[in-house]
């Protein structure tokens, strides 16, 4: 399988996570904002400098820290 994290996905693309590669209180985080395998992702933008990364998952905009997105992981939907 081809999987890639969160900040390897480009502006506009769109993905399905697969794996949240993180410890238990980051994944109950995520899960908290929707994140969890199956969904399907909109990476919106990404900011310079090491600033957050700007999604968008079942209607709903949300800005992860570059630590966080590291940790998730996608299939990229052609």
């Amino acid at each position: 399988m081809n999987e890639l994290n969160l900040i390897s996905l480009k502006n506009g693309e769109k993905a399905e996570i697969i794996n949240l590669n993180a410890g238990l209180n980051l994944n109950q985080k995520l899960s908290s904002l929707n994140l969890r395998p199956g969904k399907i992702i909109k990476k919106i933008a990404t900011h310079p400098l090491k600033g957050p990364i700007i999604i968008s998952v079942d209607n709903t905009t949300i800005s992860l820290g570059r630590g966080m997105a590291e940790q998730i992981f996608l299939k990229k939907i052609t």
